[in-house]
């Protein structure tokens, strides 16, 4: 039995609440394989380590399959997979602004202790991360514009941080044995899809222009009623 979740948005409180249910599926059901359909990036956040800490703590095999991107906090969700397979043409590493200003020197050093963490507990004896990547990680012909410090998928497996190339998730179904066998597709569920909801900017925008509105009518026109306050409240 293998488990599949897909992981294609920043991470939030409900996505920990996502990875951590299909986690406890998957093992209640004694599934094989655990595999992430991955495609994101995640700001460096506490949520980032508390999926790096499920992920790690199960006993379930997994695997994340990299189909895009794999950037920031998302990195660090790959990495603490046991099978990193990935696209030819997946962007793979720390992204935009890491070794910049937008991060303090002790996160900067935070950070890079986890990754080396991630890295031993997972047996993947690399010299370096990437959260302390250089032009000379790089083939000649290949140095990236480093103002984004992130690698090819070919320069993954070269660094021993990716395990395989695969050019689509029902290939690496294939090659696992899998494609015949029972395949389960976990989703996020009616609360965490709510709660996603409501926490995008544009609803969040919304929500706060019909509280403003509804005080405005209170003040204005409807001086002694409560529920213009109730609403914008």
């Amino acid at each position: 039995t293998t488990y599949i979740i897909d992981v294609n948005e920043n991470f939030t409180k409900t996505m920990v609440s996502y990875v951590k249910r299909s986690l406890q599926h998957a093992e209640a059901d004694g599934a094989d394989y655990f595999l992430i359909n991955l495609n994101t990036y995640a700001n460096y956040d506490r949520f980032d380590k508390e999926i790096s800490d499920l992920l790690l703590a199960t006993d379930l095999h997994t695997v994340c399959y990299v189909d895009g991107k794999a950037l920031d906090g998302a990195a660090l969700l790959t990495l603490s997979c046991d099978t990193i397979i990935m696209s030819p043409g997946a962007d793979f590493g720390s992204g935009y602004m890491y070794e910049t200003e937008a991060l303090s020197d002790n996160e900067n050093l935070y950070w890079q202790q986890v990754y080396r963490d991630v890295l031993a507990e997972k047996g993947r004896k690399v010299n370096r991360t990437p959260a302390t990547l250089s032009p000379d990680d790089y083939p000649g012909d290949q140095i990236p514009d480093m103002s984004r410090l992130s690698i090819s998928a070919s320069t993954a497996l070269k660094m021993g941080l990716a395990d395989y190339e695969a050019t689509s998730l029902p290939v690496v179904l294939e090659d696992y044995g899998l494609a015949n066998g029972v395949i389960i597709q976990e989703d996020k569920n009616f609360w965490e899809r709510g709660v996603d909801i409501m926490a995008s900017p544009v609803v969040s925008t919304i929500l706060l222009l019909v509280g403003l509105i509804a005080l405005l009518v209170e003040l204005v026109i409807l001086e002694h009623s409560f529920l213009p306050v109730f609403v914008g409240i």
